[in-house]
């Protein structure tokens, strides 16, 4: 009656919210332990398994663990979650998840029995199940000898498991970058954290949550390095039209195509180059270059031209962005010169992702001293991820001054972003563009343009 099969069908068939069941016997006594997540019904739980084994002719008894997600997503390894769910033969688990976690665990033992003191740690990439053996270079003499017998102690092991699972074995000096890993075994936590500790020092990102328990909702916390700064060479076309109203002029309609394109320097910079065309005899040009752990911040200079009916303006400075969370607070300072106010500017902006694909902005930008030094803006941006134009976005924005008003709409159609959300694109993808400001090109800014 005991047997895994015979259990496991009757626990099928009860639809409770059991996700693991161990069986265990002791002087002839049977216990079953019920793996839960659902902490309010568990004393009700163990009472309406024994009845349906009892009605089924065994007699057991039957105890429940409730466990809590967040103590889980706490754990640190594979082995420590491992843990949390007992001892026991498995006669229940679905998922598989609770068995394929022991045998890894076992796999990683028998590696370290194998190889030895050498072994610094073993992570685990969950999503190819491959294991990552890492040996410091200076801790053997023979690696084709280290190599070797590790495959033959995974020849051995893998005959002992389901054949279903597989697991491929990398033995290296250190981690691969930009996967995420699991650390397997306490050992590994250790050196994980250490490296952790040292990688912020080096401004590289400490820790990711991976999902090697995303079953229960937990994560294991091992450090990884950052994610680069532009995660592909991607580029974007932006067409807009809208209405400018300021002293001494009526209102007018502008409109204007802008381009640009951004791609990686190595791990942690990025550069992007832009241009634009449009109406008034509008043209710019400008660019940026940077650095961006896309975690939590980029710092970079920038430069832009912009020519509106022969007006001319060139602005250079630097650059800020900080992510936190849902919020990006961005600002700019540097000078401005041309054939408008000469000086110092700078703004500051914040956007709110309000979902991953809808962004509500704001801003102020404080001008040289020109008859009108501070300008506000709204605006929002809206990327619908539609299945036919996965990098299209709307937008539209809107600007006000002393005697000043500028609204205007328009879309963009990304390229080389395919699948990454509006706050990913903007953190991983393409900054803010630095042309298009064609407001200093109109009559009534202490300049009036050539008849």
């Amino acid at each position: 009656m005991f047997e895994s099969d015979r259990l496991a069908e009757i626990f099928g068939r009860l639809g409770e919210p059991v996700f693991l069941a161990r069986h265990a016997e002791q002087n002839g006594r049977h216990e079953i332990t019920l793996h839960t997540m659902d902490r309010r019904s568990a004393a009700r739980l163990g009472v309406r398994v024994r009845d349906a084994l009892r009605r089924e002719g065994a007699e057991a008894t039957c105890r429940v663990v409730a466990h809590n997600p967040r103590a889980l997503r706490r754990v640190r390894s594979l082995e420590a979650l491992a843990r949390r769910f007992g001892d026991g033969r498995v006669v229940y688990d679905p998922t598989g998840f609770v068995a394929r976690s022991e045998a890894v665990t076992d796999c990683a033992r028998k590696l370290r029995a194998t190889i030895g003191d050498a072994v610094q740690s073993i992570l685990l990439d969950t999503a190819r199940r491959t294991l990552y053996v890492i040996v410091p270079e200076t801790a053997v003499a023979d690696r084709a000898d280290i190599v070797r017998r590790a495959g033959v102690m995974m020849t051995e092991w893998q005959q002992s498991v389901d054949p279903r699972f597989a697991l491929a074995v990398r033995i290296g000096v250190e981690p691969p970058r930009g996967l995420r890993l699991v650390s397997v075994d306490a050992h590994s936590t250790a050196q994980t954290i250490r490296r952790q500790l040292i990688e912020r020092k080096g401004w590289v990102r400490g820790a990711i949550a991976v999902g090697a328990a995303a079953l229960f909702g937990a994560a294991v916390v091992v450090p990884a390095a950052a994610d680069p700064a532009v995660s592909k060479t991607n580029g974007s076309i932006f067409v807009r039209g809208g209405a400018y109203d300021e002293t001494g002029s009526d209102s007018n309609g502008e409109g204007e195509i802008l381009g640009k394109v951004t791609f990686p320097i190595g791990q942690s910079f990025g550069a992007q180059a832009e241009a634009a065309v449009g109406t008034e005899e509008y043209y710019g040009f400008g660019g940026h270059l940077f650095w961006r752990d896309p975690s939590w911040a980029m710092a970079g200079v920038f430069v832009s031209y912009d020519d509106t009916n022969g007006v001319e303006m060139t602005r250079y400075g630097g650059e800020v962005d900080v992510y936190l969370g849902q919020f990006t607070a961005g600002g700019r300072i540097g000078q401005q010169e041309g054939d408008v106010g000469e000086g110092t500017f700078g703004s500051v902006d914040v956007s709110f992702y309000a979902t991953p694909n809808l962004a509500l902005r704001a801003g102020v930008e404080f001008e040289p001293d020109d008859g009108r030094d501070e300008v506000g803006r709204v605006g929002f941006e809206w990327q619908p991820a539609l299945d036919s134009s996965p990098g299209l976005s709307v937008f539209a924005d809107g600007e006000w001054g002393d005697d000043y008003e500028h609204i205007r709409a328009g879309l963009k159609i990304h390229f080389g972003t395919d699948g990454m959300s509006l706050i990913d694109r903007e953190r991983k993808a393409d900054p803010t563009t630095v042309t298009g400001n064609r407001r200093h090109g109109y009559g009534g800014y202490g300049y009036t343009p050539p008849s």
